[in-house]
């Protein structure tokens, strides 16, 4: 069974130029963090807006 940083560090030797790029769209978990930060040193992370709206309708659903 892999976790995310496996799967994130077997997904990365797929690309040939990793070091153009420089945006990666990710949910909020650590793992995936710590891979892509790993793996592509130079790149920002931004968080995908599914998962803030996912995540704040849970809590607005939790405080109903």
């Amino acid at each position: 069974m892999y976790n995310k940083k496996d799967v994130v560090i077997k997904y990365r030797s797929r690309f040939w130029d990793i070091d153009k790029i420089g945006l990666v769209g990710i949910d909020m978990w650590n793992l995936y963090k710590n891979g892509v930060n790993s793996m592509i040193l130079h790149t920002k992370i931004v968080i995908n807006k599914f998962y803030v709206v996912k995540l704040s309708n849970e809590v607005l659903k939790k405080i109903r």
